[in-house]
């Protein structure tokens, strides 16, 4: 396996079999970004991620892991490597991966610990109510650098309820890409004074 970083490893990029594309994964050690959508990763895949999370130096900056049947008990996995102070990941999205409110106690600790994620994606996982009030305590303390924190379709009764004091909450359907673009432009003005931008809402 080669040592040179690559910028990105984007396993929906490679025109090979699913065991093909399975068998590049431990390449995210050597690389800044990891799109790992849909790849159905086995246990010692999921270890092999987390290793690279926490190796020294760590490489991955932005990892993505959607689409992926990752659970609680994946989470709970990952928890100590997001812990380590190797790690320098920035942005993790775990959308639909088939997380309940179990998760977020795991993701409270692991964040507590972390200074360098911005940006969280847990859209389309049950986290219900009482999941993100687990959230909220970590986005109100002093130490919490995460700046978005998507939820939308997360099964939530009362989303003002789980929202932050003095956060930037923004409840939306459905848009196109070109006004998201321009969202996260405005977004990233408000992180420099570390507010918090929380998305709820569902997609159509």
């Amino acid at each position: 396996m080669s040592e040179e970083v690559l910028d990105e490893l984007d396993l929906s990029q490679y025109k090979t079999s699913e065991e093909g594309k399975r068998r590049l994964i431990p390449a995210v050690r050597n690389c800044r970004k990891a799109t790992l959508v849909s790849c159905g990763l086995s246990e010692t895949e999921w270890e092999v991620v987390a290793s690279a999370l926490k190796s020294d130096p760590s490489h991955l900056r932005d990892l993505d892991l959607s689409l992926n049947p990752l659970k609680d008990s994946g989470v709970e996995r990952l928890s100590p490597a997001l812990k380590s102070p190797a790690c320098r990941l920035e942005a993790l999205s775990l959308r639909n991966c088939s997380l309940s409110e179990i998760s977020c106690s795991a993701l409270d600790s692991a964040l507590k610990s972390n200074l360098h994620l911005r940006d969280l994606n847990l859209s389309g996982n049950a986290l219900e109510d009482s999941g993100v009030e687990r959230l909220r305590d970590l986005l109100q303390g002093p130490a919490c650098r995460l700046q978005t924190l998507s939820l939308r379709n997360c099964s939530l009764v009362q989303p003002a309820d789980c929202r932050p004091s003095g956060s930037d909450v923004e409840e939306r359907r459905s848009e196109p890409r070109s006004r998201r673009a321009v969202t996260g432009g405005e977004d990233t003005q408000k992180d420099r004074r570390f507010q918090h931008h929380v998305i709820f809402g569902a997609d159509t």
